[in-house]
C-alpha cells in the first residue's frame, strides 16, 4: 500500500472513530465531562442521555445512536466501563 493510500485510509478511519465517539458527547456535556476537541466536533446529536435522582438512586441511560455503535460491540466496551467505575466507586464506601 502507498504512503499516500495508507494516509487516506488513516483519516476516514479517525474520522469514523471520532463519529463513533460523539455517540456519547451528550453524556459528556450533562455529565461535566471533558471530551477532545477531535470528538467534540462532531456535536451531540448522535447520543442521548437521560439522568433521575430519586431520594434513594441515582440512574444515568446513555444511549449512542451510531449506526455501527453494536457492530463495534461499543455496549459491551461501555458496560465494562461502567462495571468497573460502579465497583470504584462501592470500594470507597463504607
Amino acid at each position: 500500500m502507498s504512503d499516500r493510500k495508507f494516509r487516506a485510509l488513516e483519516k476516514e478511519t479517525r474520522a469514523a472513530v471520532g463519529k463513533l465517539a460523539a455517540g456519547y458527547n451528550a453524556a459528556a456535556q450533562r455529565l461535566g465531562v471533558a471530551v477532545s476537541a477531535w470528538i467534540k466536533r462532531h456535536g451531540s446529536k448522535y447520543g442521548t442521555v437521560r439522568v433521575t435522582i430519586t431520594s434513594k438512586s441515582y440512574f444515568v441511560v446513555v444511549s449512542n445512536r451510531i449506526p455501527y455503535a453494536r457492530a463495534q460491540c461499543l455496549h459491551h466496551l461501555a458496560e465494562s466501563a461502567a462495571w468497573i467505575q460502579e465497583n470504584k466507586f462501592e470500594r470507597r464506601m463504607d
